[in-house]
């Protein structure tokens, strides 16, 4: 475990597991309350990142493997090879499912159910993933040394880099949400809710 947490992108991808974990349960909870389509869409956002985050994780503790004789140069590499899995799983898992909800709700409508706890969790989601966007902000700078941002994101650790953009589209996402969410309120119409929720991709 000391060599996993040494390892560089453990603690912003742990620390990013954890956050979308509870935020998951939390979106999943307030749409069954609410039944609103843009709450739906970053429920799976969320439950997509969690699962390639988790997958990052295995990815990084595999590279702290020593070289043995299958690898005579180490697993290092596990990284980048996690990495792309998860970057596919965002891809299929999040857009494909949001998508068609998101036409659903355009061709049959339905009526949100307005409540204050949306927008708790909408509140509580936006911090959360902005800490841990934050933290592998600092993270990519703290290992880039004094090479410009731009050159880090190029040559930075995968898995840090993988929580990084994550992190900052689900902080767009959760302003999309609420965006579609409040002109759905304001409006009456419902499909701000459905077209935010297929923006949300």
């Amino acid at each position: 475990m000391n060599n996993f947490l040494k390892t560089p992108g453990s603690i912003p991808t742990l620390l990013a597991f954890l956050g979308n974990f509870f935020i998951a349960i939390a979106k999943f909870f307030g749409f069954f309350v609410s039944g609103s389509g843009a709450l739906f869409s970053e429920a799976i956002h969320s439950l997509a990142d969690t699962s390639n985050q988790f997958l990052l994780i295995i990815g990084v503790r595999k590279s702290t493997k020593k070289a043995d004789e299958h690898y005579n140069y180490g697993y290092g590499r596990e990284r980048f090879v996690w990495a792309l899995i998860s970057a596919c799983g965002i891809f299929f898992i999040g857009c494909g499912v949001t998508v068609y909800h998101g036409i659903e709700i355009l061709r049959h409508p339905e009526n949100i159910v307005f409540n204050n706890i949306i927008f708790y969790i909408l509140g509580a989601s936006f911090i959360v993933e902005l800490i841990t966007f934050y933290i592998a902000y600092l993270h990519l700078k703290k290992h880039g040394g004094k090479k410009k941002f731009s050159t880090i994101l190029k040559n930075g650790d995968p898995a840090t880099l993988a929580v990084f953009y994550e992190d900052g589209l689900a902080v767009l996402g959760v302003l999309v949400a609420f965006s579609g969410i409040i002109l759905t309120r304001v409006t009456g119409h419902a499909y701000w809710d459905a077209i935010s929720s297929i923006i949300l991709v």
